[in-house]
């Protein structure tokens, strides 16, 4: 009983850490957040780095594991985060969150994919390495192809 609510809070608490949470942040803020998170959950988690990503994984038996997969453009600012989820409830509770954030304001376009507003300039695609794994990316897409899109989605 203890193990699970303990996964619960570690669960809950990574509702509002893995929302969209580093894009756009630089490596030395995502690197310090990382650190902290692992600090205060008191977690075993692996971290490794290279010139453009950050991997961070959580692997302790008190909580699921969760993989945490962050890419950095050549600015030096993350462009993509990927999750990867072992567990279907928590999966669906932090998408189903991470979804529902009225800042980033996503529209759905399929099954998989979702834009955020414009101005935010992101897609989310779920099942991506897998079928509990969904990234958040920057967004390539002029405002016109952007309205195209979404334009299509409706008229479907």
């Amino acid at each position: 009983m203890p193990k699970l609510i303990i996964s619960i809070v570690i669960c809950c608490f990574n509702l509002s850490v893995y929302s969209q949470g580093f894009i756009n942040a630089n490596k030395p803020e995502t690197k310090k957040y990382l650190s902290i998170y692992t600090a205060k959950e008191k977690v075993q988690t692996l971290t490794t780095e290279s010139d453009t990503s950050i991997t961070f994984l959580v692997r302790d038996s008190i909580v699921q594991n969760l993989d945490l997969l962050l890419q950095f453009n050549e600015s030096g600012k993350c462009s993509r985060e990927l999750r990867v989820f072992s567990c279907d409830s928590c999966y669906r509770k932090i998408l189903n969150t991470t979804l529902a954030e009225k800042y980033w304001g996503w529209t759905e376009i399929n099954s998989k994919t979702y834009f955020s507003k414009f101005k935010k300039h992101l897609i989310l695609n779920v099942q991506v390495a897998g079928s509990l794994s969904y990234e958040i990316r920057s967004l390539e897409l002029s405002k016109k192809e952007f309205k195209r899109r979404l334009k299509k989605q409706v008229e479907e």
